[in-house]
C-alpha cells in the first residue's frame, strides 16, 4: 500500500471516528452559537461580515482553544490510541512503512482540520450576510482564505509534537496532557519579547497581522511562513526517526 492509498484509508477512517464527528460537531456549534449570539446583539451597521469571520477564528483558536484542543486529542486517539489497543499492530502485519503509517495520519489530520477551519469560515461567511460586506471584500477574501491556512498551519505544529510525544509516551492520557501542555506554556513563552521571535506561535500572529494590513511586506510574511513550517517538519522529522525505532508490540 502506497503513501496516497494509505492517506487515503486513514482520512476515511478518521472522519467515521465518533471523536472525529464529536470534535466537529463542537466546532460547528461553536460557530453557529457565535454567530447566533452577535445576530441578536450586534445591529447591522455596528459590524461587518469581514468582522464576523476574523472574530469566529479568533475566538475558537485563541480564546476558547477549540481548534488546538480538538486537533490534539484526535492526534492522540489516532497514533497513541490505536498503539493501547492493538489496532497498530494489525496495521503492522502488513507490508508497509513505519513512516508512511506516521505521515498518513498527519496528512489525514491536516485534512480534517482544513475542513474545520474552512467550515467555520463558510459558516461566518455567511451569516456575515446579515451586516454586509464592504465594497473591497472580493479582493480580501482570498487573504482571509490564506489567513485561516496559517492557522491551520499553526495547529499542524502541534499535531507533529503529539505524535512526537506520542513515540516517547505509551500512555494515551499523558500524551494528551503533555501536549495540551506544551501548547499552553507555548502562550506563555511567546510573551517574552526576547524569545518570542523564535516562536511559531508568535510567526502565526505575525502572519495574520501582515495579512490583514493595506500592504503585506512579503518579506517579513515569507519570514514568518518559514518558522512555522520549520517547526511542524523538525517535529514531525524527529516523531519519524523515533517511531521508526519504537517497540509497538511491548
Amino acid at each position: 500500500m502506497n503513501i496516497i492509498s494509505l492517506i487515503k484509508f486513514e482520512t476515511k477512517k478518521l472522519f467515521k471516528q465518533k471523536p472525529a464527528l464529536a470534535g466537529y460537531i463542537i466546532i460547528v456549534l461553536a460557530s453557529i452559537l457565535f454567530c447566533v449570539l452577535n445576530v441578536v446583539n450586534r445591529p447591522p451597521g455596528s459590524y461587518t461580515g469581514i468582522d464576523m469571520i476574523m472574530d469566529n477564528l479568533h475566538l475558537q483558536n485563541n480564546i476558547l482553544f477549540i481548534f488546538p484542543m480538538v486537533a490534539i486529542l484526535l492526534a492522540v486517539h489516532s497514533l497513541s490510541g490505536e498503539i493501547s489497543t492493538g489496532t497498530l499492530r494489525t496495521l503492522l502485519t502488513k507490508p508497509i512503512k513505519r513512516e508512511n503509517i506516521l505521515l498518513s495520519k498527519f496528512f489525514a489530520l491536516l485534512i480534517y482540520v482544513c475542513a474545520a477551519f474552512y467550515g467555520t469560515f463558510i459558516i461566518s461567511l455567511v451569516i456575515g450576510f446579515r451586516w454586509g460586506y464592504p465594497d473591497e471584500t472580493a479582493a480580501f477574501v482570498l487573504r482571509i482564505v490564506f489567513v485561516y491556512f496559517v492557522y491551520v498551519l499553526g495547529t499542524m505544529v502541534l499535531v507533529a509534537f503529539t505524535f512526537l510525544t506520542a513515540t516517547l509516551v505509551t500512555s494515551p492520557v499523558i500524551t494528551a496532557l503533555i501536549s495540551l501542555g506544551f501548547h499552553r506554556l507555548w502562550m506563555i513563552i511567546e510573551t517574552f519579547a526576547q524569545i518570542r521571535d523564535y516562536t511559531f506561535s508568535y510567526h502565526v500572529s505575525s502572519a495574520f497581522q501582515l495579512l490583514i494590513a493595506r500592504s503585506i511586506n512579503y518579506r517579513l510574511l515569507w519570514q514568518s511562513l518559514a518558522v512555522i513550517l520549520i517547526y511542524m517538519l523538525a517535529f514531525l522529522l524527529i516523531a519519524v526517526t523515533l517511531w521508526d525505532k519504537r517497540d509497538i508490540h511491548t
